[in-house]
């Protein structure tokens, strides 16, 4: 997990600390700041962390398939990005690279959304007292323990969090300006 959040956040930082520079000094200042060493060292450590589980899944699939058996793939983001890449990137160092990605992109959406529903809670007030009484009897009914089992029976912050994420999809704009009856 620490590799995940840190390498985003230091993504982020390193974004935000060149956009505030001139176009002409960025490569320098990259070069200065060393952002590349940053990166790769984040890549070297999720290489580690990944590569006994990515050379065992490999070498199971290649004895599966040479004994004319049929892999059981476990079903996770790492094995999908396993199946969706040409054989010659089904190296331990190019998917940890693409499963550092995947979880950059994850926590970044996640806390898009998360941010969102917490400024349309700020602006529609009147939901907070019933969203809040939800969650309050969901976690009390389940021992006081947040976990799926409460989430569940959280209904009116699922609707909210949905609608929330709904107003603010990159469809929402297509949708009220290209369709002829908005």
């Amino acid at each position: 997990m620490t590799v995940s959040t840190g390498f985003t956040s230091d993504v982020i930082n390193i974004l935000i600390e060149l956009s505030r520079k001139s176009k002409l000094i960025r490569p320098f200042y990259a070069w200065m700041y060393d952002s590349k060493r940053v990166m790769n060292s984040y890549k070297k450590r999720a290489e580690e962390l990944l590569t006994p589980s990515i050379q065992a899944r490999l070498e199971a699939e290649r004895v599966a398939e040479k004994n004319g058996e049929v892999y059981k793939k476990p079903n996770d983001m790492l094995q999908w990005l396993t199946d969706v890449v040409e054989p010659q990137h089904k190296t331990t160092e190019a998917l940890s690279e693409l499963q550092l990605l995947t979880t950059f992109a994850s926590i970044i959406t996640t806390s898009n959304a998360f941010l969102n529903t917490l400024y349309d809670l700020a602006a529609h007030q009147e939901c907070v007292q019933p969203i809040r009484e939800e969650i309050e009897a969901a976690i009390s009914a389940n021992g006081g323990v947040m976990d799926r089992a409460a989430l569940r029976k959280m209904k009116k912050a699922d609707s909210f969090f949905k609608e929330s994420m709904r107003m603010k999809s990159g469809l929402r704009k297509y949708i009220t300006t290209s369709l002829p009856f908005s």
